[in-house]
């Protein structure tokens, strides 16, 4: 798994995994989600769907509320030997990896060099009516995925 999720890697002794990363799934939602069941996710197909998605989800920066496609976004390519530079999921990048402003930023995939300053990264509904967002005192990152979600 470490070589597919680049910024996974043993924690240091004093960073214990007490608790998992959960996956705040939103697909099921009809306001939250990206587009309907019958396409399939993580495809081509769905890349502009994710990328209007990742436009309604947001991290707090040092601006303040950020949208995720006013961050600066990697290339996913390189991990997925199924993507080539030009597929769709790749332009834009339709999932990315956020560090916190005092984390060291590893030259990686999905890493974004944006960097949040509160542990939160949310989603707003299709309508702007509504926000979902999750958070924590110390992540290790903040993940905007492939499956309508987001990670903390």
């Amino acid at each position: 798994m470490g070589s597919y999720w680049p910024w996974l890697r043993p924690r240091a002794e004093d960073k214990p995994d007490i608790a998992p990363d959960l996956c705040f799934q939103l697909i099921r939602s009809v306001p939250f989600r990206s587009a309907s069941l019958d396409i399939p996710r993580n495809s081509a197909q769905h890349a502009p769907y994710l990328w209007d998605y990742a436009k309604r989800c947001f991290i707090f920066t040092d601006q303040g509320l950020t949208h995720l496609d006013q961050t600066q976004r990697t290339q996913i390519a390189p991990k997925h030997p199924d993507i080539e530079p030009d597929d769709p999921r790749n332009n834009p990048p339709v999932a990315q990896c956020y560090l916190g402003s005092r984390q060291e930023a590893p030259d990686a995939t999905y890493c974004s060099p944006t960097r949040h300053v509160h542990p939160v990264i949310g989603a707003e509904s299709i309508d702007g009516k509504y926000l979902v967002a999750v958070a924590g005192d110390s992540p290790e990152f903040l993940y905007q995925g492939w499956m309508d979600c987001v990670h903390n």
